[in-house]
């Protein structure tokens, strides 16, 4: 949902940062240009990048959103439809699988036939299992699937998903 280094410049009539927010349409998608992507940290807190105002770039998760609306500047959208043409193991990591913009963009850029079956990993809580099964109907691909199993649950986040190795098994699989 956006990237802690992206950002807008200021636009319009504001004169100051509280005065921007508070005019902000936040339905509408900055133009790549409009994008800023820091290199460092130090930009994160800071109101400004080279004397110009700007403000973070993040999508709201909201129902009915489409891939059009993807905050994201188009190069790295290329990039992730070529990848995704060729990509046969997924590893999902604390989504619901209800975001409709994520599962379009999904099932728009995985080739529901290619040469092997997919392999579908996902990293969750409690309802890891109910998630696969929203990829699994949402995205055409992953109707055939491998997934592991169980899927992973994980209630104390990624750390712990990252220290019991399971991450570096996932990164070994071949397909």
């Amino acid at each position: 949902h956006g990237c802690i280094n992206w950002f807008t410049r200021f636009r319009g009539s504001a004169t100051s940062w509280y005065r921007y927010v508070e005019e902000l349409d936040i339905s509408n998608k900055p133009a790549d240009d409009d994008i800023l992507i820091s290199s460092g940290l130090p930009a994160v807190f800071a109101n400004e990048i080279e004397g110009r105002a700007i403000y973070p770039i993040i999508t709201a998760p909201l129902a009915g959103k489409n891939p059009e609306d993807l905050v994201c500047p188009s190069e790295h959208l290329v990039a992730v439809q070529e990848f995704l043409s060729t990509c046969n193991k997924f590893l999902m990591i604390g989504t619901s699988g209800l975001d409709d913009d994520l599962l379009k963009f999904l099932n728009e850029n995985i080739p529901a036939v290619s040469f092997s079956r997919p392999y579908l990993h996902v990293v969750g809580g409690s309802d890891a299992k109910t998630v696969v099964d929203r990829f699994r109907q949402g995205v055409s691909a992953f109707m055939k699937a491998s997934v592991s199993t169980p899927p992973k649950i994980f209630e104390n986040g990624f750390r712990d998903y990252v220290s019991q190795n399971d991450f570096q098994d996932f990164a070994r699989l071949e397909f």
